[in-house]
């Protein structure tokens, strides 16, 4: 802590979820060597080097944590270093362990061992540390501990092995993890000070020191962390004298010792800069928890999971490094072929398995005559290497042309290279309009997996050129590009530039006045329904992509002025509609009293609360079939269903004196319903061609 504050700044354990750090530092002083015996008698002696040669040691450091003798994680390692003379990791571990998982009495365990032979090796020494001292505070700052040689940690409570001995109040030592049992609370938190004292075990070091750790070395240390922890009258002038020659004097007695002491440092604990001690806290810790006889379900936290797997990292490497010329003249055989033809039978979007994606790849040139096998070997694809990429993009402009329905498949989020997005919209532009109104909802929800600087930056005029962002005023805006056909040539092999998707939607909402319509509330309903702070990212891109149709609808010629007028008055109504039930379900009362109410609202004309007519407004497309043209709302003919979210019937009449019924509920989420509807549609639409 600094020494400018006078504030204690703590954290309780069970509120941390960072993973625990150990900086494993250097090994000091004397190291016992192998008996000669021992080499002489060894069963790999061709591989037996000297041990007395220093230049070729190969140590390295296990560090796990244990509780009532059980492993609490998976045990971490240093790195394999060969060192000349100090060994002198410097290392920080990470242990797959969290500070919120540590019981009270967890200990840390450390082990050296020495590599001897290929099938050998020997441990030099080992120590154990409790994480939380006996004040119930977690371990900080830099410790030396004393290595016992040739022994395994013991992993107990009452440890063997211990590597810091600890004096207390009665001048009599005793281990540090002899601590208080009591549960630290919030109530007891500073006067949580007493001791309890228990039988040593014998202990046995290889000096003519019964405690060895109490010391010089261990006074001179413990007095530098006093003062680095702000426990000291802060003087400059004294510090800079005194701390050098007590940091030389530390030195000095690392070397000399005659124990082998590994130096160890715990992380510390940054809160909003500030520097928090780890107080051990564990709320509710009366309750008991019972669990039924052979209960198994517990989760191991494996450290190596997310590494990289060199074996099949090599066997990628050589399986797809170079063989472009001798893939295109391979042929399958009839089983691999129909291995091959029942992958291209696959639903879109099933996984590929390791096999099966080298099976794909390694009979790409035979596959690429078959239309639907190209979004099965762009999922095979490593795009992550540059070699691989540059194959599958140049086999891409080769591979057979593809569906337009089956090139919805590539705008899933499963494909993010945009030259494979820009290939799917390539094929999507030989769709007529009444193809693309089919799947319009899902062109939209697939924006979502566009590049968001390509749907928040610029319009494209004829040349495909950049122009100016949406932040611009509307008049630098270029006009979007209206084919003079858009299904006149096939554009995956033309000379065409090639467009995102949202600048290929906007392009045919110009086209067709109906596609603007359906595009604009796809996408505005989008805007509304992502509430959550994940999905935030979500709704400004949708409201970018809204702004951008709106701009360019209004600059690109007068049809599309008037279709941005219609929507505009579109949405006027619907927002004038919502107002309207709002304030009808704020009536206290029957569905029949809300009726009257509703009927009496829309009878009052230019005199609503809503300041709208709705017996007599200017014609206008309904937002649901762009189609059918309203004029007004007939009142005799509303009623009010009884529900939670109390939908509205309203019956319209249309241009032609017809009568058009609508429900209009507000407050609920109905894509599902829309959804269910398209495909009603579809399956309309496939009976009718069959």
């Amino acid at each position: 802590m600094s020494t400018a504050s006078e504030k204690f700044h703590f954290v309780f354990s069970h509120e941390l979820e960072d993973r625990i750090q150990i900086k494993i530092g250097s090994v000091d002083g004397e190291r016992l060597q192998q008996p000669i015996n021992d080499l002489f008698f060894s069963k790999n002696l061709s591989f037996v080097r000297n041990l007395n040669d220093t230049k070729r040691s190969e140590p390295y450091v296990i560090c796990q944590v244990f509780s009532d003798g059980q492993p609490l994680c998976m045990p971490v390692q240093t790195s394999f270093k060969s060192f000349t003379d100090k060994w002198n990791w410097n290392e920080w571990l990470t242990l797959p362990l969290r500070y919120c998982d540590l019981p009270r009495h967890a200990i840390l365990t450390f082990s050296i061992h020495e590599i001897l032979s290929p099938t050998d090796i020997r441990i030099v020494g080992s120590t154990t540390i409790s994480l939380f001292a006996s004040d119930g505070t977690f371990r900080r700052g830099i410790y030396d501990l004393n290595l016992w040689p040739n022994v395994p940690p013991d992993v107990k409570f009452h440890s063997t092995t211990l590597g810091k001995v600890e004096p207390i109040l009665n001048q009599e030592p005793i281990l540090n993890n002899y601590t208080n049992k009591t549960v630290l609370t919030t109530t007891n938190l500073q006067n949580n000070s007493k001791q309890i004292t228990a039988k040593l075990p014998v202990i046995t070091w290889n000096d003519e020191s019964e405690y060895p750790i109490l010391d010089e070395l261990s006074r001179i240390a413990k007095l530098i962390k006093t003062q680095c922890d702000g426990h000291t009258i802060h003087q400059e002038w004294l510090e800079q004298l005194t701390l050098a020659k007590a940091r030389s004097c530390l030195d000095i007695e690392r070397s000399n010792s005659k124990s082998m002491l590994l130096l160890i440092e715990f992380a510390r604990t940054m809160i909003e800069d500030n520097e928090c001690v780890v107080l051990y806290f564990e709320p509710n810790f009366d309750d008991i928890i019972n669990y039924p006889i052979g209960y198994t379900d517990f989760v191991v936290f494996d450290p190596e999971l997310d590494l990289e797997n060199i074996v099949e990292s090599k066997h990628l490497k050589l399986a797809r490094s170079g063989r472009k010329a001798i893939d295109k003249d391979l042929k399958p055989s009839r089983e691999q072929r129909d291995k091959l033809m029942q992958i291209v039978a696959y639903p879109p979007g099933q996984y590929l398995s390791i096999e099966e994606q080298d099976l794909v790849w390694k009979y790409r040139f035979f596959l690429s005559q078959y239309k639907k096998a190209l979004a099965k070997f762009l999922q095979c694809v490593h795009w992550d290497k540059e070699e691989e990429v540059k194959q599958a993009l140049d086999l891409l402009q080769q591979w057979v042309t593809m569906d337009t329905d089956d090139a919805l498949e590539l705008l899933g989020p499963t494909y993010h290279h945009p030259k494979v997005r820009s290939y799917a919209v390539s094929r999507l532009r030989q769709a007529s309009d009444e193809d693309l109104l089919l799947y319009l909802l899902q062109l939209v929800q697939a924006l979502r997996y566009e590049r968001y600087d390509l749907i928040n930056a610029y319009v494209v005029d004829a040349t495909g050129e950049e122009q100016n962002s949406l932040n611009s005023s509307s008049e630098n805006y270029a006009n979007v590009v209206v084919p003079s056909d858009s299904t006149s040539c096939d554009s995956t092999k033309s000379s065409s530039p090639q467009i995102d998707l949202s600048t290929f939607l906007i392009q045919r909402a110009c086209e067709k006045p109906i596609v603007a319509n359906y595009l604009f509330w796809y996408a505005y309903v989008e805007c509304e329904n992502n509430s959550s702070l994940k999905d935030k990212a979500i709704t400004d891109m949708y409201q970018a992509f809204v702004e951008r149709l709106s701009v360019t609808l209004k600059t690109k010629n007068e049809q599309t002025q008037q279709v941005r007028l219609s929507i505009e008055a579109q949405k006027k109504f619907v927002d004038k509609l919502v107002e309207l039930t709002n304030i009808v379900k704020r009536v206290q009362g029957s569905a029949k009293v809300k009726e009257d109410k509703l009927r009496s609202l829309l009878l009052a004309g230019d005199d609503s609360p809503v300041k709208f007519n709705f017996l007599n407004f200017d014609p206008i497309p309904l937002p649901l079939d762009p189609e059918i043209i309203i004029r007004r709302i007939i009142p005799e003919k509303i009623r009010i269903f009884k529900s939670a979210k109390l939908p509205f019937l309203f019956v319209c009449e249309t241009v032609q004196g017809e009568e058009y019924p609508i429900i209009f509920k507000y407050g609920d989420d109905l894509r599902q319903d829309q959804l269910i509807l398209q495909i009603i549609t579809l399956m309309d639409r496939v009976r009718y061609h069959k």
